[in-house]
Parts: structure tokens; C-alpha cells; sequence
């Protein structure tokens, strides 16, 4: 008889990246975290481990370890940085360019945006080609995105006790 999975509390910052797995052969603790678009994953069965306490205990160390590795000093962020994304055409995330016909002229521009607040509204800032040309608007708009990034980065990753 399968279980399936049974899942964690997804409101407990401890669960991130975990599920319980629950199937007539296999129980435990199942370790995925994605990074550039492969995946990194560890299953942690209770019986390997000694029991439930054990094997969640193991696959929160391992997924901390991972994630300090694939993530370096963002490992803790509570946020989602896209990095990567296949349709994007400017090769930046967050940054793509745009033409718009406004009467009888076209404004070009490359567009940066952000979302400054989890779930909340994206933002946008425009970078005219026509006044920086297209190489500076595009650096600009590339270093403005960035620039962003890191502030959210900063302020979802937790303060540890000194």
C-alpha cells in the first residue's frame, strides 16, 4: 500500500526543502534543492537513521550544508532569487528590453524589474536607450536589478545571535 507524501508544515522555516515520505518500503525524510536548474536530492529513512527524530535531524544538517554550498552567504535567505531563466532574452534575469510605438516615434528602453516585498506588487524601472544609448541603458539596467537583489537578499537573510 502506498502513502505517498505526507507533508511538513510549510509555515515552520525548519521544513524548507523537506518531505516526509511515506511509502510501503520506504519512510523518511526527502532532501531536494534545485540550483540553476538541476537538482540536488538525498532521501534520509527513518530505518537508516534509527528512527523519525534521527532521520529529520540528518536531512535538516544535510540540507544546511548543501544549501551553504550551492548558495554560499544567501544559503539562509527566506526569499527566492530568480538567477536563471531559459526565455529570457536579455540574458539577465530581471532585465529585458522594450520597444513602444508612441505616435509617429518608437521609445526603446531596457526595463529592470523587481518585486521588493514577498507577494507583493513588481516594480519596474526604465532605462531609455535614446538618452544613454543601448550598451548604457543596459548596463545601467543590469547594475539598478542587481543592486535590488541584494537589498531583498539582505533583508529576508536572518540576523544570527552574536
Amino acid at each position: 500500500m502506498m502513502h505517498g507524501a505526507m507533508k511538513l508544515s510549510r509555515k515552520n522555516p525548519a521544513n524548507r526543502n523537506i518531505t516526509r515520505m511515506e511509502h510501503e518500503k520506504v519512510r523518511g525524510y526527502w532532501v531536494r534543492v534545485v540550483k540553476d536548474g538541476k537538482l540536488h536530492q538525498k532521501l534520509f529513512s527513518d530505518g537508516q537513521y534509527g528512527g523519525k527524530r534521527k532521520a529529520i535531524t540528518a536531512a535538516r544538517a544535510y540540507r544546511d550544508e548543501l544549501r551553504r554550498r550551492l548558495f554560499g552567504e544567501h544559503a539562509d535567505a527566506g526569499r527566492r532569487i530568480c538567477t536563471s531563466f531559459k526565455s529570457n532574452s536579455s540574458g539577465v534575469v530581471g532585465v529585458h528590453y522594450v520597444e513602444k510605438q508612441r505616435g509617429n516615434s518608437v521609445s526603446q528602453a531596457y526595463v529592470a524589474s523587481w518585486c521588493p516585498t514577498k507577494g507583493g506588487p513588481q516594480r519596474h524601472k526604465y532605462f531609455s536607450v535614446k538618452k544613454l544609448g543601448k550598451r548604457e541603458a543596459f548596463r545601467q539596467a543590469v547594475d539598478f536589478r542587481q543592486a535590488r537583489v541584494e537589498e531583498i537578499l539582505k533583508e529576508s537573510t536572518p540576523r544570527r545571535p552574536q
